[in-house]
């Protein structure tokens, strides 16, 4: 259960000034992460502040390891301008994939099928997953966990849609975008890439769906099952 810490301004500033003498561990053009213990601070850059709302999906309520949602929110004025959320080694970073540290193939493809049952456990709560894409991928060798969840939505407030369907759709897309980028770093790099690696690469997307589907299917027996 997340947190939340309502600090005033100068509180506020204060925070920012100790975290950000920190080790930084990545940035980009909506926040600075900063790492402190076994903890990442994420420090949104001000044009990215988001009102905090209470209805939000700040948590992990239905308990899944799947999903890094933040221990601790800090607002002010109603803002969300920082998180505190568990740090694990990630082998998907950018820097590390563009410097051509490449991530196995092959243990991606393993972690897939807990990673996409976790959709389906959040889908199941009618919750849809905001800006999904291959840099909010965590991958410490053996699972993969989803980060940056502050934009996640319920459903029913907002779309109304089919929240697997949705869910599914965008890991397929980041995905993709993971396969484009890996593909552009072999080349650049020199780093070989064998026929094999290439063909379960490109399976990659279609293993989401597949495996998708079998969970959708085997949770449906089960239900059956219980209700007689």
């Amino acid at each position: 259960m997340s947190v939340i810490i309502d600090l005033n301004k100068q509180e506020k500033q204060l925070f920012i000034n100790y975290v950000k003498k920190a080790k930084k561990i990545g940035d980009g053009a909506e926040s600075i992460c900063y790492q402190i213990d076994d903890y990442v601070y994420k420090v949104l850059n001000n044009h990215f502040y988001t009102t905090y709302d209470e209805d939000g999906i700040y948590n992990d309520e239905i308990d899944l390891k799947s999903f890094l949602f933040p221990e601790e929110i800090y607002v002010s004025n109603n803002k969300i301008f920082a998180t505190k959320t568990k740090f694990i080694q990630n082998e998907i970073h950018k820097n590390r994939i563009y410097a051509g540290i490449l991530p196995d193939i092959d243990k991606i493809k393993d972690a897939l099928p807990a990673f996409i049952k976790d959709f389906y456990l959040l889908s199941k709560n009618n919750i849809l997953t905001i800006d999904i894409a291959w840099r909010n991928l965590i991958f410490d060798g053996e699972s993969l966990y989803a980060i940056d969840t502050l934009r996640y939505t319920r459903n029913e407030k907002h779309y109304k849609i089919d929240a697997y369907k949705w869910n599914i759709v965008y890991i397929q897309k980041a995905m993709l975008e993971f396969i484009t980028v890996y593909e552009e770093v072999c080349k650049k790099k020199n780093i070989p890439l064998s026929e094999e690696k290439l063909k379960t690469l490109h399976e990659l997307p279609f293993y989401i769906k597949k495996v998708a589907k079998e969970i959708k299917s085997k949770d449906k027996t089960m239900q059956k099952i219980k209700d007689h």
